[in-house]
């Protein structure tokens, strides 16, 4: 799985190199309740840093993202926060930012 610039990507088989700015790291999933998931552990963006998430789902059929309400919160204040102080965030409508190009938008890293 990789979460990326365009969107992010599951990939079977291997991984295509060209999606990531990083190392490859490897996961178990495991089978519940006919998903498969994966233990995320903590979820930081601009130095906001949520954790306490329950199940994490991988699910190739979806582009949702669904939050408890705890991390939820912490994840969109350090949206707010950054893009508060940055001008490159795009355009935010009810709950939605609008962004044209994500280079502008606060980096968010996912620790299993």
């Amino acid at each position: 799985m990789c979460i990326a610039d365009s969107g992010g990507h599951l990939a079977v088989g291997g991984p295509n190199t060209s999606y990531h700015r990083g190392e490859v790291k490897h996961l178990k999933m495991r089978l519940s309740g006919g998903f498969f998931n994966v233990q995320l552990t903590e979820l930081s963006i601009a130095g906001s840093i949520a954790t306490d998430f329950r199940n994490t789902i991988i699910d190739s059929g979806t582009t949702w993202t669904y939050f408890g309400s705890q991390p939820y919160q912490t994840i969109r204040r350090g949206i707010e926060d950054f893009c508060g102080t940055h001008q490159s965030c795009g355009s935010l409508s009810g709950s939605c930012w609008h962004v044209s190009d994500l280079k502008g938008f606060p980096d968010m890293e996912m620790n299993f």
